[in-house]
């Protein structure tokens, strides 16, 4: 890996059942690393974990109660800086090393955008994240320079637009430049094409590339999508029910790939049928084992029908830890060909 930006270790988070009050860990003990100016796809179904794990990190969500255990350590310029809960001993959310050190585009970019604001002001908000001092003339030119940078003609008409004004590419466009102005060294992506047509998704994944390697930013892009992460992804991270079960490099997974966790190739299996035209497989099920069957996926796993049997028992008796696999690769499987 290059030089390191972000460690997360053993992070868990919670939120609360609506319906009993009960607290739900929906993220369970997760631990990964990010490269500076590393491109990184966090992988996984509707439902995952994914966008909590990463909102819950940031501190950008009022889930209670958020963080339940864990760590994370930033490198920035000014050196090392450990993250830690806002409060010892409470169940809080992970604080960031500085307003702006990280971005966040949101999957739904028209409600994540104030519909009473003007486009301009937005960005212009972001930047006194970054420059307090700016004056009011500065900070509305450095927020047509974002509109410009992300590729929006006439920015400074573009700026007195209200985001009702604006098409589904224009309003992830203006998300990016809201995220950009803060002027991170992180920038998440969530479901960056959602809802666009072929070729404006085309268009915002080109977009996310160009910024990302001219700002040297670390590009997390969360998705489920693995055509969009053999078109941008340096590296991998599969995530299953809340816990991480696979962290490859994109060779791991394509060229020659396919992945080395069964769920990993179940997904990638739904997207090359789709690419070639054909019905996506059913999600695989495996007999019901005893009670208290640990691995999360074992229901779903392909192998457990050609699975050494004293394997099979541990796959309903223990959680697969995530163990090397190769030189930068992890998989979290009892079956894997080791």
């Amino acid at each position: 890996m290059s030089t390191p930006l972000l460690r997360v270790e053993n992070l868990s988070v919670g939120v609360t059942d609506p319906l009993d009050g009960q607290e739900v860990v929906v993220v369970d003990d997760v631990s990964f690393s990010l490269g500076r100016g590393e491109v990184v796809a966090l992988v996984g179904e509707s439902g995952s974990g994914k966008t909590v794990l990463m909102r819950s990190l940031l501190g950008i969500t009022s889930a209670k109660p958020g963080v339940m255990q864990g760590r994370a350590t930033a490198w920035t310029e000014e050196g090392e800086a450990a993250l830690a809960p806002r409060r010892p001993g409470r169940r809080r959310s992970l604080t960031t090393v500085r307003p702006g050190w990280a971005g966040y585009v949101f999957q739904h970019p028209l409600e994540a955008l104030d519909p009473y604001q003007t486009v301009g002001r937005q960005v212009a908000d972001s930047v006194r994240v970054a420059r307090p001092r700016a004056s009011t003339a500065e900070r509305r030119e450095r927020a047509e320079h974002w509109l410009a940078q992300v590729a929006l003609p006439n920015p400074r008409a573009v700026a007195e637009l209200h985001p009702h004004e604006l098409s589904g590419g224009m309003a992830q466009r203006v998300a990016v430049a809201v995220a950009l102005a803060t002027e991170p060294r992180f920038l998440v992506a969530d479901e960056p094409t959602t809802g666009l047509d072929w070729s404006v998704r085309r268009e915002v994944l080109d977009l996310l590339a160009r910024l990302q390697d001219e700002q040297g930013l670390t590009l997390l892009l969360i998705t489920h999508d693995f055509a969009v992460v053999r078109h941008m992804a340096d590296r991998v991270l599969v995530l299953y029910q809340g816990r991480l079960v696979e962290d490859g490099p994109r060779s791991a997974f394509f060229e020659p790939g396919p992945g080395e966790h069964p769920y990993s190739r179940e997904l990638q299996a739904r997207v090359l049928a789709l690419e070639e035209g054909r019905p996506p497989p059913p999600s695989l099920r495996a007999p019901s084992g005893p009670a208290g069957a640990s691995c999360p996926y074992v229901k779903r796993c392909a192998r457990m029908a050609v699975g050494r049997e004293h394997d099979q028992e541990r796959c309903y008796s223990e959680v697969p830890p995530l163990v090397p696999f190769g030189d930068g690769h992890r998989v979290a499987c009892f079956l894997s060909r080791r």
